[in-house]
């Protein structure tokens, strides 16, 4: 027997404007690029959830995640309200332990297990989500103010 599972988004765990704000953060202030920036800070929301009820070894996210893992914490209230809703804690960081020993399938595991999301490859569609516009600097500009598209499909049906 097959049994369906309906994966949610990371993005799903924060309203639109809070999502809006960690993406503009990573384009602005860290210079990600406009196009990989909604995945990473999706797939760092999809950590968070997946850290706040893991209870195995620890996760490790990978690099481009860690920088939206890092954009999150610099939004002290937000960072606050999300682990406090999730976790009913805060969810400390330690940057890096063990770099050489990231089990990046323990991460992905875990993450299915609690019905997140996996993005597989930096440049490769969310599971599940529809195709859609994604965020592009005016004027050509890489670090100029951006606003994220009102119909980016961020959140699952049911979020």
């Amino acid at each position: 027997m097959t049994t369906a599972v309906e994966y949610r988004t990371g993005a799903s765990l924060v309203d639109d404007e809070t999502f809006g704000r960690f993406v503009l953060f990573l384009i602005n202030d860290m210079g990600e690029d406009p196009r990989h920036a909604p995945g990473i800070v999706d797939q760092a929301l999809a950590y968070f959830g997946t850290v706040a009820v893991h209870d195995g070894l620890p996760l490790m996210p990978s690099d481009a995640v860690d920088r939206g893992i890092y954009c999150v914490y610099l939004h002290t209230r937000d960072a606050a309200a999300l682990f406090d809703r999730i976790a009913v804690r805060f969810l400390h960081h330690k940057p890096h332990p063990e770099r050489g020993l990231r089990r990046r399938g323990q991460v992905l595991g875990a993450r299915r297990r609690r019905g997140l999301a996996v993005r597989l490859r930096r440049r490769t569609p969310l599971l599940g989500a529809a195709p859609g516009p994604v965020l592009a600097p005016r004027a050509g500009l890489r670090r100029s103010p951006v606003s994220p598209s009102p119909d980016f499909p961020r959140k699952d049906s049911n979020g």
